[in-house]
């Protein structure tokens, strides 16, 4: 699934949008995710993988969501690490499409 090279800045309010032009079903049509969270960054995807979300860490975007490439529906996600994310209504939002995709499903909700 890829990994490697972690840095995280501290917990803070962000902004992270989709990856601009991917048409995957868990962030089609998806607004910029609002979350206040630890955001990995310098994290490095394999590379058949399909990078989803970003953030955006001294001027560089890096990977904070994909699929994995390969066979099957595989996710990475790498927001949720305390109570304060699953506040906002776009964290939520995602993580809905995440599942739902996940089980099969289109991705949105």
């Amino acid at each position: 699934m890829g990994a490697g090279g972690v840095h995280a800045p501290a917990d803070r309010p962000g902004r992270l949008p989709p990856r601009r032009g991917e048409d995957h079903p868990v962030v089609a049509g998806l607004a910029a995710v609002e979350a206040f969270d630890e955001r990995y960054c310098r994290l490095r995807p394999e590379p058949d993988a399909r990078v989803l979300l970003t953030t955006e860490h001294d001027g560089v975007r890096h990977p904070v969501g994909w699929q994995a490439g390969g066979p099957g529906r595989v996710l990475y996600d790498g927001l949720g690490h305390d109570v304060r994310s699953y506040e906002s209504a776009s964290r939520r939002d995602l993580l809905r499409r995440e599942v739902t995709w996940l089980l099969g499903g289109r991705g949105r909700a």
